[in-house]
């Protein structure tokens, strides 16, 4: 294992990390050719990205100096290219190699594929995002640990996971989830790895909670693509529930947004 080793000189470079071992991310890349083609305006993902740069706005200083993030996870690497593309800067790391279209293409700060348990990280990022990661590992508190170490003291880390065990279904196997999470078993990682501060903690898509208990109950497809006038309906349900995400959100939600900050 390396000591003190440079992610953005790596990602620079060129480099990747030794691959993660077999198993050890419970995902199936074959979603990657369907993500890429519902991320751009699929209102899930749409809503999830300006709930995101909600939190990176409001609890870190993207008014002031430059800053620079890490998508961990970051599957095709959309959401790495789209905030780069907003002037903020975020690389792409994740054990696939599914953000190779963007990578390709130029397009984004930079990707890395690999194992980010072979090396020790330098704390050189002012964010890290881990948008949905988490369920998929089966020691998510060491993940998560090795994840913060990535970040700056005073850096955030803006964390989402599937929320409310009794949504489980078929469903979730079937995405190679470990687990979905409440407020009390998220508090717990976050007291358990003892190196962060939440500073917000909320449920989100919870206007939709009906819509997707209904989905995962029924036999329509794990990522179905809503007809063109749904999707801007529910684009816009969403936005009205954003502004209560800063009072707290509602009560329950089929997600949990997280934002803590490095002590």
């Amino acid at each position: 294992m390396s000591t003190g080793t440079s992610l953005k000189e790596m990602l620079k470079s060129g480099q990747n990390l030794p691959p993660v071992q077999a198993n050890a991310i419970s995902y199936p890349a074959e979603d990657f050719q369907t993500l890429s083609v519902l991320e751009p305006e699929h209102f899930w993902f749409v809503s999830r990205r300006h709930q995101i740069l909600k939190l990176l706005k409001r609890f870190s200083n993207l008014s002031g100096d430059p800053i620079s993030g890490l998508d961990i996870g970051c599957g095709t690497g959309f959401t790495s290219v789209w905030l780069t593309e907003l002037g903020v800067p975020t690389w792409g790391l994740d054990g696939h190699d599914g953000f190779k279209n963007f990578q390709n293409s130029n397009r984004g700060a930079g990707f890395l594929s690999g194992d980010i348990f072979s090396i020790q990280p330098l704390p050189e990022f002012d964010f890290i995002l881990l948008l949905d990661v988490l369920e998929h590992i089966a020691d998510d508190r060491a993940f998560l640990s090795q994840s913060l170490k990535f970040l700056r003291p005073g850096g955030i880390a803006v964390v989402t996971v599937p929320a409310l065990q009794f949504l489980w279904s078929q469903n979730d196997k079937i995405a190679g989830h470990y687990r979905r999470y409440d407020k009390t078993s998220m508090t717990k990682l976050f007291l358990d790895v003892k190196t962060v501060e939440i500073k917000c903690l909320h449920y989100f898509f919870g206007s939709t909670l009906p819509l997707y208990w209904l989905s995962q109950k029924s036999s329509l497809k794990r990522e179905a693509k809503p007809s063109a006038f749904v999707n801007q309906v529910l684009k816009f349900v969403l936005q009205l529930e954003g502004l209560l995400s800063t009072f707290g959100g509602l009560p329950m939600g089929s997600s949990l947004f997280a934002c803590v900050q490095k002590r």
